[in-house]
């Protein structure tokens, strides 16, 4: 709980992750002239910026994707 008029500083703010475990996201394949965009699962919760496991759907393969929104990944090309 935070008391009115305090002053807020960074350690007292929580991020919520944009994703979180088992949540159905859009997966996103971006190259230069193309963009793809599939359905898949999360595997792991993470915030914006952070990479995370994911699956797509109807295949049992695990990729690793950076979360860029609100449930929607875009597939780290490696």
């Amino acid at each position: 709980m935070i008391k009115a008029n305090t002053v807020l500083k960074n350690s007292m703010i929580e991020e919520i992750p944009a994703v979180n475990y088992n949540d159905k996201v859009v997966v996103v394949v971006k190259t230069k002239n193309l963009s793809i965009a599939a359905s898949g699962t999360a595997r792991q919760e993470g915030k914006i910026g952070e990479e995370v496991r994911i699956q797509r759907e109807g295949s049992r393969e695990f990729l690793s994707a950076k979360v860029v929104g609100k449930q929607t990944v875009e597939i780290i090309v490696r």
